[in-house]
């Protein structure tokens, strides 16, 4: 007996045996997956299973966990909005695999009573080489952030083999879940991108972000990074300690450019993409943990002290900055503004005879060239939508 032809007779024997379930379309969700799968050949020869069966409602909280919105009783709805999550996650937008893995994950080929499986623990799977564990009626898959599931009826005889019901879909992967927050880029994004007189928002930083390539970075879903986002008045601030004299954006903007093209003049872009690596620490760290760290890894490979709220860079005549908010969070990791910039070195550098900064106001002279130079097209043209 296949499991596709199994399925019309299961409802009915478990409301017969226990009264759990009160229709025969409790399984019509588990039924569309199984057609489109078309497992009934690999399943159809076994002599003895056990199959862990979804419910309608364990499907539909997948759906939900995903982002689905619709209506949890539309078995055709809940089914497309599971198929279109792992449309998704499919290397090659085919969803068929990754729901045969799944399916596969609920079938073992032996049969059993809950009490058996709840004395073995570790239970195999049609899934090659994976398993899930059975406690007091409690099913651990491999998803850590979903809810286990719990068999809701036990032991229900079918013939070729044995049906418990449970009560959420168990899953081999860990499957990420619809978050409702942006992604970190997308934090940044929400003050406009473009610049303007508003020196709290972030889009200068946006805009080093978007120059460099790195927005890729920090809009990845894998990610997991701590970033700490310094304010347009920061960036402001820092162009001043660089030899600007006024107040906006664009010209602040331009005099970073500038000394970036001093200090390298073949590779400014790298200049830039050092301080902003600078800025973004490995891993999701809240403020509780930050503050209780001593020294921060950084993605630019230096190191970032920690003193109370200050963070220590590695430029000992700038101002240390200080983080002023805490816990933005993202999709892919968090968030903390901070009221400076942080500085991998010793920026501005001294001069030839060590008795000042460099002054790099007038590097425009020669520098915009060999910088506009160096830049691809992509980058060349944000640069100048941004700054011009």
């Amino acid at each position: 007996m296949s499991l596709q032809t199994l399925f019309p007779t299961i409802a009915p024997m478990i409301q017969t045996g226990s009264g759990t379930l009160s229709t025969a379309g409790d399984f019509e969700v588990l039924g569309l997956a199984l057609d489109a799968a078309s497992l009934s050949g690999t399943v159809g020869g076994l002599e003895n299973f056990t199959l862990f069966a979804p419910t309608d409602a364990a499907f539909a909280s997948l759906a939900q966990n995903l982002g689905f919105d619709g209506d949890p009783e539309d078995a055709s709805a809940v089914f497309g909005a599971i198929a279109a999550a792992l449309t998704e996650l499919a290397e090659d937008d085919n969803p068929i695999p990754l729901l045969t893995d799944i399916l596969l994950y609920h079938v073992t080929p032996e049969e059993g009573d809950l009490s058996g499986f709840n004395a073995d623990g570790q239970v195999d799977t049609l899934l090659d080489g994976a398993v899930f564990e059975v406690t007091a009626g409690t099913v651990v898959d491999g998803d850590p952030d979903f809810q286990n599931a719990d068999v809701v009826a036990a032991d229900v005889d079918v013939g070729a083999g044995t049906v418990q019901v449970v009560d959420q879909v168990l899953l081999p992967l860990d499957t990420p879940a619809e978050s409702g927050d942006p992604t970190l880029l997308g934090l940044l994004e929400e003050s406009g991108g473009s610049f303007d007189e508003n020196p709290d928002d972030f889009d200068m930083l946006l805009t080093a972000l978007q120059v460099t390539g790195l927005d890729e970075a920090v809009d990845d879903p894998d990610a997991e990074l701590t970033v700490f986002v310094p304010p347009d008045s920061a960036f402001i601030a820092f162009a001043q300690d660089l030899g600007y004299e006024g107040e906006d954006e664009a010209g602040a903007f331009q005099t970073i450019v500038d000394a970036a093209t001093v200090l390298n003049p073949e590779d400014p872009l790298s200049v830039v993409s050092d301080i902003l690596t600078y800025h973004v620490s490995p891993g999701e760290q809240g403020s509780e943990v930050v503050l209780g760290s001593e020294v921060l890894d950084t993605l630019q490979g230096g190191e970032i002290g920690v003193d109370g709220a200050t963070l220590v860079d590695q430029d000992p005549n700038a101002t240390d900055p200080t983080i002023v908010q805490t816990d933005l969070e993202a999709s892919n990791g968090v968030a903390h503004v901070i009221d400076a910039i942080l500085r991998p070195d010793d920026l501005p550098p001294e001069d030839e005879d060590g008795d000042g900064d460099v002054d790099v106001t007038g590097a425009d002279e020669g520098g915009d060239d060999d910088f506009f130079a160096g830049l691809g097209l992509a980058a060349m043209m944000l640069l100048l939508i941004f700054v011009v």
